[in-house]
């Protein structure tokens, strides 16, 4: 199990352990609809950063402008094409049943050929996630998308210390799941899930703000490993970060629905969250 042990904020900000096994409406701009279910993002550019040139771009860079550059290169649509494909997660709950799309893996940039998975603070997060009409997942879905996913692999271990924010600790975290990927034979656009911890959207947030809500991070056998925590500030950034983004567009009992809409409906939000229903729609159109 990998410790939080000297991690490093972006900025300042204190890191303190919090990894134990968990238990198995105002008016807004609409949500696109999810037409082709792939993230709508510009097309890659050509000549666009490789993932091993944002690598090799990031090490001459400060934190605060290594940050910059991946949501600069994210939102302008550099990310590998697998991942603008967007894959189907199913949910229930009661009478009620549901469709999310979800990325296949955690965001990345780069080619299919030559690509790196990229974490980052919550505020980057969202704000990303708010270019491509998404949400970052709830603690529940989360869960839900590590049972439906086609390639589950654990994380590797990586000592903990003053370094785990750094480009080196990020490039290797992703070699290392590269090659847990490809032992496992998973194929690039199958669901991944495991070897990161998931940046989430909490109920918590709401009495809880500045904080960066982490889940999961899956052990072999299927434990999540890092419970729901809120202990580090919203400039916190460690190797381990891991963003998936759900599409707002969703469908509740063969219905188009707002994500958004579903989380803060008492008799819907059940199919998506387990802390139940709670409202971000006002916060989110803010810049939340």
């Amino acid at each position: 199990m990998l410790g939080c042990a000297g991690c490093v904020a972006l900025g300042a900000g204190a890191c303190h352990p919090n990894a134990r096994p968990s238990p198995a409406a105002p008016p807004r701009p609409e949500a696109p609809r999810a037409a082709g279910r792939a993230l709508p993002l510009p097309a890659r550019a050509h000549g666009a950063l490789s993932g091993s040139a944002l690598v090799e771009a990031a090490l001459s860079l400060r934190p605060a402008e290594r940050e910059r550059l991946i949501v600069d290169e994210i939102d302008s649509g550099n990310l590998p094409p697998f991942e603008r494909r967007l894959v189907e997660v199913r949910l229930s709950s009661g009478s009620l049943s549901g469709r999310v799309w979800v990325t296949a893996d955690y965001l990345a940039v780069g080619t299919d050929e030559d690509w790196v998975r990229v974490p980052m603070t919550i505020r980057s997060a969202k704000a990303i996630a708010r270019t491509a009409a998404s949400l970052l997942p709830t603690k529940k879905l989360v869960d839900t998308i590590h049972a439906a996913a086609s390639v589950r692999i654990s994380s590797p271990y990586m000592a903990p210390g003053r370094d785990m924010a750094s480009v080196e600790y990020f490039a290797a975290h992703h070699a290392a799941i590269e090659e847990r990927r490809r032992r496992a034979g998973g194929a690039l656009g199958q669901l991944v899930s495991g070897p990161k911890k998931d940046l989430v959207i909490s109920r918590r947030s709401q009495s809880e703000p500045g904080r960066t809500p982490i889940y999961g991070w899956f052990a072999d056998d299927g434990r999540a490993i890092q419970g729901l925590s809120l202990v580090h500030d919203d400039r916190y950034l460690d190797y381990a970060h891991g963003v998936r983004l759900v599409l707002r567009s969703m469908e509740v009992n063969g219905r188009e629905a707002d994500l958004l809409d579903v989380l803060a409906e008492r008799e819907l939000a059940d199919l998506v969250s387990d802390e139940g229903h709670f409202d971000i729609r006002e916060a989110w159109a803010r810049g939340w």
